[in-house]
């Protein structure tokens, strides 16, 4: 049984491991010259050379906090934290070289097809609920799409508002207080989850506050959002009223929504 103490430690050891593992990404990324320089592009106005570390602290912390509280067991939270390699992967590749749209877009695709074929997928037209009765083939061919269109959307529309400090990694801590304060309620395992992201969030959060001391670049921003997003499709088949839900669920990201509709 999840207890109001366990999700206590798992934000609080989180958080801790975070602390420790920001320095080691900083190291890393002055290693390999993972460094955001200022006039590097034209939305680019920083004042000085900032490593991009916040990616590797997330991936390195998710791992190591994860691991330790076992979430991995649940089966709708390891093929997030699978799928989202590859969405990092591509990301640092962009940090490093600066590649194409579209083979970001190869990349996110690819990621998405993992996290489909491990069996994360919205499943809204299959609802009973649902005020449409598709007929079933048509049906999961519909979910298929909206899952692509879901994660390809939330992802890029975390890298969009990734343009000041502190802002991104704010609105993923408050999201995943709210999926945690909701969750706990229901003792479901994926509290445990959001509990380690919420650490997690708050330990970046701390080195990218303004005046930031760190980026998260593509790779972490781009994490995030695709793991929020693939987070709220398990939140979801956890509830039984999936319109509500998404409806919350849209009111709770409508900042990074409204901003990629905007750019």
């Amino acid at each position: 049984m999840i207890t109001n103490v366990i999700l206590f430690q798992a934000v609080l050891l989180s958080l801790f491991v975070t602390i420790i593992c920001v320095p080691f990404g900083i190291l890393i990324s002055r290693k390999t010259e993972l460094i955001d320089y200022p006039g590097s592009a034209l939305h680019k106005h920083h004042d000085r050379p900032m490593p991009m570390a916040g990616g590797i602290a997330l991936v390195v912390a998710l791992a190591i906090s994860g691991t330790f509280f076992g979430v991995w067991q649940t089966p709708s939270v390891a093929p997030t934290f699978i799928a989202g390699l590859v969405i990092f992967a591509f990301g640092l590749w962009d940090d490093f070289k600066d590649i194409s749209p579209l083979l970001k877009l190869v990349g996110q695709l690819l990621s998405i097809a993992i996290l489909m074929s491990l069996g994360v997928i919205i499943e809204i037209f299959e609802s009973p609920d649902f005020f449409i009765q598709l007929p079933s083939q048509l049906a999961q061919i519909a979910d298929i799409i909206v899952t692509i269109t879901w994660m390809l959307g939330i992802t890029n529309a975390f890298n969009f508002v990734d343009s000041m400090d502190g802002l991104t990694i704010g609105i993923f801590g408050l999201v995943m207080g709210f999926l945690l304060l909701t969750l706990a309620s229901h003792h479901s395992e994926l509290a445990v989850y959001c509990a380690v992201l919420m650490g997690i969030s708050m330990g970046i959060y701390f080195f990218n506050a303004p005046p930031a001391c760190i980026f998260l670049g593509d790779a972490g921003a781009q994490l995030i959002g695709f793991l929020l997003a693939a987070l709220s499709i398990a939140f979801i088949h956890k509830n039984e009223g999936q319109i509500f839900s998404w409806l919350s669920v849209l009111i709770l990201l409508g900042v990074p929504i409204l901003d990629m509709f905007l750019v």
